[in-house]
């Protein structure tokens, strides 16, 4: 009997024990003090909002069993404990983490860079460049490679006598593309020529709408179109400069469109005089038939769209400076009036372009 007494009260004291050990307890700053000891302090920081910080986000992925606290030392889980875990990961255990993190990022980011910086300076050691080098005024650094690029990729115009293929002298191009050859090569000591063309063919499938207008026509048909040009410099004051076309349509069931066929025709033929040679720019003046192209092209254009281009006769000042290029022209515009005969076209004598 006095045993079984006995049992009981060491149930009862085991039980006051466990309940007590379950009551919930404020820890402040990582200290194991309860909410008994420290009243006022745990009412401040139990009233305190919880809000997610970048730490809070650091603390929640760097987590660890390694850092986890023991099921002796948790506190239990509620809104007003979320902020006062006592074995909170340190401060240089995150920095090791996203540590790691960089270190697999970085050589990427580095290896993209290079992989980049290649497409610029391939085979620049075959050709005498150095990229990076140093103590050296010839070097073909990545800046010049890129700045060769860009030429390459812009040296054809809208206008083929606008042409610049300037980058062929430059000493850090050493690819090739197709027609190099025919490029800036000399004659003698004062006279450079180019030589170049393009050939287009363009397949149309057109419904409801062969001819001019909605005309309820369907028609397929090929659009071919052959350039070829020559341009010569003598000395720095004098350049010739011609161009030939030649369009045709084939396999259509209906009459050509007007801007679909111009057999073979003289499509630029002029001379630049260097007129004046200052500090402030140059002024040339120009003389025969010429395509004109301004701006965006929405008021003066060649209309590249149309398989035949647009031409005139006339005259043309061009200023050309370090800020401002100023274009003054007086011509006749030629239109295609034997587009079905090998001739070359003449000038509109009734109407003038300025």
């Amino acid at each position: 009997m006095k045993n079984t007494i006995l049992d009981k009260n060491r149930f009862l004291v085991g039980l006051c024990v466990g309940l007590f050990a379950m009551m919930p307890t404020v820890v402040l700053a990582g200290d194991g003090v309860s909410s008994t000891g420290q009243a006022k302090d745990a009412q401040v920081e139990s009233e305190t909002p919880f809000q997610w910080s970048e730490d809070h986000l650091a603390d929640f992925f760097t987590w660890s069993s390694d850092d986890a606290i023991s099921s002796s030392d948790r506190e239990p889980s509620g809104p007003s404990q979320r902020t006062a875990r006592k074995a909170r990961p340190r401060r240089q255990d995150r920095n090791v983490v996203r540590t790691s993190v960089l270190e697999i990022t970085e050589p990427t980011a580095k290896a993209v860079h290079e992989s980049h910086a290649e497409e610029y300076v391939s085979g620049a050691e075959e050709s005498g460049c150095a990229c990076g080098a140093e103590n050296s005024s010839d070097a073909c650094d990545c800046e010049k490679q890129a700045a060769v690029a860009k030429a390459v990729a812009g040296a054809h115009k809208g206008v083929f006598y606008n042409n610049n293929f300037n980058y062929l002298c430059d000493p850090c191009y050493d690819d090739w593309n197709l027609g190099d050859g025919l490029k800036r090569q000399s004659l003698g000591e004062c006279i450079t020529y180019d030589f170049g063309g393009q050939y287009r063919m363009r397949y149309h499938n057109e419904h409801n709408m062969r001819g001019l207008g909605l005309t309820g026509n369907d028609d397929q048909f090929l659009l071919h179109r052959l350039r070829f040009y020559a341009n010569v410099e003598i000395g720095t004051r004098v350049r010739l400069y011609g161009e030939i076309i030649d369009a045709v349509s084939e396999f259509e069931a209906s009459a050509p469109r007007p801007i679909e066929e111009n057999r073979t025709d003289i499509l630029n033929l002029f001379i630049d005089y260097k007129l004046y040679n200052g500090c402030c720019g140059d002024l040339w003046g120009r003389f025969g038939r010429q395509e004109l192209l301004c701006g965006a092209q929405r008021v003066i254009s060649p209309l590249d769209w149309a398989n035949t281009r647009r031409t005139f006769e006339g005259g043309k000042l061009m200023w050309t400076g370090p800020n401002w290029d100023i274009d003054a022209f007086w011509t006749r515009p030629v239109p295609d009036t034997t587009a079905n005969v090998h001739s070359v076209n003449s000038p509109d004598q009734s109407q003038e372009y300025m």
